[in-house]
């Protein structure tokens, strides 16, 4: 060790004669590869998701709006319904806070 050295240096100097590889380098070619298959996947998916969900030119076949509005018609039923339980335990809590 010269006396200009600082153990940061020589540690430096150390390491990189271990040659010990770094585990993250390959790492980044994996992420393009994958990014690169993902970003063909995806509008190959939409493509199949949109002719198997619209594999017919007849509009009144096409329900994906009907079945939309019906299934939001429901939730807000169960929504609704939920609160309205919610309403009557609130009550029940009154008065047996009241009564106790």
């Amino acid at each position: 060790m010269t006396s200009t050295e600082t153990r940061a240096d020589r540690f430096v100097r150390d390491m990189a004669e271990l040659k010990i590889p770094d585990p993250a380098a390959g790492r980044s070619g994996l992420w393009l590869r994958l990014g690169g298959a993902l970003m063909v996947l995806g509008p190959v998916l939409a493509l199949a998701a949109y002719l198997l969900s619209h594999g017919t030119r007849d509009p009144l076949v096409q329900n994906d709006a009907i079945t939309l509005i019906k299934l939001k018609e429901v939730y807000e039923f169960f929504e609704n319904t939920i609160d309205r339980f919610e309403d009557v335990a609130d009550m029940l809590q009154g008065v047996v806070v009241k009564n106790s």
